[in-house]
């Protein structure tokens, strides 16, 4: 943090009163640097990733790929407000430090003659040429990193990046407007306070800040006969009272970044994984007509696109709806909103619930050769049934909540019965076309004693099929039905996957970004401000070290114990933070995979998070360490 004062006695102060102002400002942006590191550091990082993530907004390319691009400009403009509400608190935090801990030198600057109102001009511009430094190095470090970004962004959409020195110029400014406002807005409030501030007040801050420890100076004998351990706890529970509100915030601004980790490894985990699984052929074609008539959409993919394989098929129904009425009835989906006074479905609840009214009219089934020619297709392992024998195919999220009665249950075709032989949840498109959440599998014997229900095309092509190809197909949607799914779901009577990918991709990556950037900020805040915090208090340290030195030990063992000492600090907050991060993230996550249908653990999105926010903390617990260490034993102290 930018100090006026770079000198630390009189005679320094004698000696500095005879440099020009000027090189008395950039000596003291120098020594402030040097004093605070980290937080020198993280506002380098900050407008690195500021610059990086703006870019994307000004970028042809992300909104020509994001069909929701308007989407993520609008969650990244809105997170960016509590960004900035966060980085002016921080500063100001670290302007206050500085004023705080240097106010007897500063009183000394006024002694000789200096007024206020220039004071804080100097003060002012010490700062902002320390925030231009660091906005330059993070802008240079941000275009490194944007390419990064782009590059993330590229692979979601399956696209090769090719790196172009592409200037964004409107990011620049904007990243400069937002940066240099924080800073702004810290003096000007940082402005008031000081102006009023007389050299005795002035003196009093630096008493204020030693008062609790003076009364506890005279303990001192006892800690260290007591052994390293009561010294670190008395160490640490010292700078826990006095800062109580810093570690609740850094606690809270932890947590958020948790949370936003969590989600965005969620939707991640969703863009590389569940579009796939839900969606794993190139086209799928609807028709109400369960004649097969595929032949003018086949003669479009085949000169468009070219097929690789593809396969006409039935679906079929018997009349029955005993399947879908247990499902508007026993699914956590639905609730009881489509039941009557005795639990059983009520038909006219559903007339006056159109967004419920997911499934077909009738329970849908699949011939056994058709639902094999599809597997084939995916390069899965086919099945075989005996005459009375059927399979139940149903998406993974709704296995769970079968009952017995459905897992054992009876099915009439015909003359015959057939019994479940089990319950299949292979990755299989059901959003309507191979059925509405599940298809009963039975033996083509047993099929010819149902009634085709509607006709479906699938194929595998050599080219993706685009959105002008199926907009040539003939529209036969009819009666369509697209099962229980409610979070990130695309449903067409017409399924073209790449199209599918767009769309999907689009809203995740909308929703992806600005959780990351959120995430990464608050993080890289909540640590600087603990970390400034350890540095300040650098001085009271330096004088219980001295006289453990000075009772015999050893540089090395005075290591460990800082060690010690800052590892608890750090621990703190991030253990306050976890119980309540924990707790969200699981609850969460479950209802995303609930929702989405991936086959992944609750805990996989905590754990990946907690992984990389670790390895942030560990970072800067590093750093903290070495310059703390360097203050404590070279002398150097704020």
């Amino acid at each position: 943090m930018a100090d006026i004062i770079v000198t630390s006695s009189k005679k320094e102060i004698t000696e500095e009163n005879m440099l020009s102002l000027n090189g008395l400002t950039y000596r003291n942006v120098k020594e402030n640097i040097a004093r605070e590191p980290v937080y020198f550091f993280t506002m380098i990082l900050i407008e690195m990733l500021m610059l990086a993530f703006n870019s994307m907004l000004f970028s042809k390319d992300v909104q020509e790929i994001c069909q929701e691009g308007f989407i993520m400009d609008v969650l990244i403009g809105f997170v960016t407000i509590f960004i900035i509400a966060v980085m002016v608190w921080l500063i100001y935090y670290m302007m206050r430090q500085s004023f705080k801990y240097r106010s007897k030198e500063i009183s000394l600057y006024m002694l000789f003659g200096l007024k206020q109102k220039e004071i804080y001009r100097n003060y002012a511009k010490e700062t902002m040429l320390m925030a231009t430094l660091a906005f330059a190095i993070g802008a240079a470090a941000g275009e490194v990193l944007k390419h990064f970004v782009m590059a993330i962004f590229y692979r979601m959409f399956r696209l090769d990046y090719v790196i172009e020195m592409n200037f964004y110029y409107q990011a620049i400014i904007l990243t400069a407007l937002i940066y240099f406002f924080c800073y702004i807005a810290a003096l000007a409030k940082i402005r008031k306070k000081f102006l009023r501030l007389t050299i005795n007040e002035l003196s009093q801050l630096e008493r204020t800040n030693e008062k609790n420890k003076a009364s506890k100076a005279i303990k001192t004998r006892k800690w260290l006969l007591s052994g390293n351990r009561l010294f670190i706890w008395r160490s640490v529970e010292s700078e826990i009272k006095s800062i109580k509100k810093i570690i609740f915030f850094v606690s809270f601004l932890l947590m958020i970044s948790i949370v936003g980790s969590s989600v965005a490894m969620m939707y991640t985990d969703y863009e590389n994984n569940q579009i796939d699984a839900e969606y794993p052929y190139d086209v799928m074609v609807y028709h109400e007509n369960p004649d097969l008539n595929f032949n003018k959409e086949k003669e479009i993919l085949d000169s468009s696109s070219g097929i690789k394989q593809s396969l006409e098929y039935n679906i079929y129904q018997n009349q029955s709806s005993y399947m879908n009425n247990w499902l508007y009835c026993n699914l956590n989906f639905f609730g009881d909103r489509l039941k009557d006074k005795n639990g059983e479905f009520d038909e006219s609840k559903l007339e006056k619930e159109d967004d419920y009214d997911v499934y077909y009219t009738y329970d849908t089934y699949m011939k056994l050769s058709d639902y094999n020619a599809l597997l084939k297709m995916l390069g899965k392992k086919q099945i075989s049934l005996k005459k009375d024998e059927y399979v139940l195919q149903i998406k993974q999220r709704l296995e769970p909540e079968l009952s017995d009665t459905i897992r054992n249950r009876e099915i009439t075709c015909g003359n015959e019965k057939l019994h479940c032989k089990n319950i299949s949840t292979v990755d299989f498109e059901q959003n309507g076309h191979n059925g509405a959440d599940y298809v009963f599998v039975i033996t083509d014997e047993a099929a010819q004693n149902m009634t085709p229900y509607y006709s479906v095309l699938t194929a595998m092509t050599r080219k993706p099929v685009t959105e002008d190809i199926t907009d040539r197909f003939d529209d036969d949607s009819g009666n369509f039905r697209y099962g229980s799914n409610h979070s990130i779901l695309y449903t067409s009577p017409v399924l073209a996957k790449k199209e599918v990918e767009i769309s999907l991709k689009s809203t995740v990556t909308a929703v992806l970004f600005p959780f990351a950037y959120v995430s990464l900020i608050f993080l890289c805040v909540a640590i600087s401000l603990l970390a400034a915090h350890l540095m300040s208090t650098t001085k009271t340290n330096k004088k219980r070290y001295d006289l453990l030195r000075k009772m015999g030990m050893t540089k090395k063992e005075i290591d460990m114990i800082i060690h010690r000492q800052l590892a608890i600090n750090y621990l703190i907050p991030l253990v306050m933070s976890l119980i309540p991060g924990w707790i969200l993230s699981i609850k969460m996550s479950t209802q995303f995979i609930l929702d989405t249908g991936l086959h992944t653990s609750y805990v996989r999105y905590i754990l990946l998070s907690l992984l990389w926010i670790l390895t942030v903390y560990i970072v800067y617990f590093i750093m903290t360490d070495v310059f703390f260490r360097r203050n404590i034993h070279y002398g150097r102290e704020r």
